[in-house]
């Protein structure tokens, strides 16, 4: 079965690769569309090797290639952030009740702080995956008939372990725009010096979401990069490094993550890796991200204070919490399941 995955920026690139390695021992064969047009950003080079090493399996012209036609031969469609040029397809009715086009599925491209909206910009799929379960009964009243409700997503499954590693390294995990303004993102950067310096024997790394040349054009744009901030800091430590390394390099090197309001957090805990939410930094108050995070990590028991984050006092998470947020490997199980009852769940 042909399983088409679009994709056209760098959040969308990242979930593209990680389904299709998820799916790559399945009957499921992925094929990898990279979107491209006039409007969107695109990604660079240098993420693209990282991220689908092979390349895109098909470019595709958002302006003439987007159609039925196209798609016939398709057994699905998975998506994380919807295109525009997707939409006619989307809302089609005719083309929609036609039994001559992919399954339509849905996921979240990480943390979604606005699940209404989330929802409401989904709410033409055949599939739609929430990010837990607590999401499939705030949304069940506005299923409409027919149409299939899950959770689960390929960042979010449980970990096998969670404990600290013999591994030395400690990472922050950086967002593009949260924090959001210069001094919070300076005190940030002066708290990773600070954990580097209380802690020689590791190294420190500020895991870059992109380099400061790349994806300038992408609806987030930002503003205040931690490298450019470091040339105004004085005595940076030797150990306190840089990278826009993959993910996956940086999980597999990490020992403790630290972030703000990334999906990283997310990808850290799947990996087992002791993980830490810093909110508290200085003008969080100006940050929209902050009250959203904090609400959805309320309960993890991984928000943690300054004086745990520059101790590395890392906490497991709650079972509760992690139970309602991260599904184990029958997540990938039910896909392909539903992949092969597409014609029945098209037909109700």
């Amino acid at each position: 079965m042909k399983i088409a995955i679009p994709f056209y920026d760098d959040s969308t690139l990242f979930f593209a690769s990680k389904m299709k390695a998820l799916l790559k021992d399945t009957e499921a064969h992925c094929i990898t569309h990279y979107v491209v047009n006039g409007r969107h950003s695109g990604v660079s080079d240098r993420q693209m090797k990282i991220y689908l090493p092979d390349g895109p399996d098909y470019i595709l012209d958002a302006t003439t290639e987007i159609s039925a036609k196209f798609y016939a031969d398709y057994s699905a469609a998975l998506f994380c952030r919807v295109p525009r040029e997707y939409q006619p397809l989307l809302k089609n009715k005719a083309y929609m009740k036609s039994k001559d086009r992919p399954l339509f599925v849905a996921f979240q491209p990480g943390l979604e702080f606005t699940p209404e909206k989330g929802f409401k910009n989904r709410q033409e799929f055949d599939v739609i995956y929430m990010n837990s379960r607590e999401q499939i009964k705030q949304f069940e009243k506005k299923r409409r008939s027919g149409q299939y409700f899950s959770w689960g997503h390929p960042f979010f499954m449980l970990p096998d372990t969670y404990n600290p590693s013999s591994k030395a390294a400690v990472y922050f995990f950086a967002q593009s725009v949260s924090p959001n303004s210069y001094n919070a993102r300076l005190h940030v950067l002066e708290t990773m010096r600070a954990i580097a310096i209380a802690h020689p024997e590791r190294k420190v790394v500020i895991k870059l979401r992109h380099l400061s040349d790349e994806n300038q054009h992408h609806v987030n744009v930002e503003e205040f990069s931690y490298t450019e901030l470091s040339e105004n800091l004085k005595d940076i430590p030797a150990n306190l490094e840089f990278s826009a390394c993959s993910m996956e390099a940086a999980l597999s090197d990490a020992a403790y993550a630290i972030t703000c309001t990334s999906t990283a957090a997310m990808d850290a805990i799947c990996a087992g890796v002791p993980t830490m939410i810093y909110l508290d930094y200085v003008e969080n108050y100006k940050d929209s991200m902050v009250e959203s995070m904090q609400q959805l990590f309320d309960r993890s028991g991984l928000i943690a204070p300054l004086g745990s984050i520059l101790r590395l006092e890392a906490k497991k998470p709650n079972n509760s919490w992690l139970q309602n947020h991260f599904r184990s490997v029958d997540f990938v199980e039910e896909l392909v399941e539903l992949f092969n009852k597409k014609s029945m769940i098209m037909s109700t």
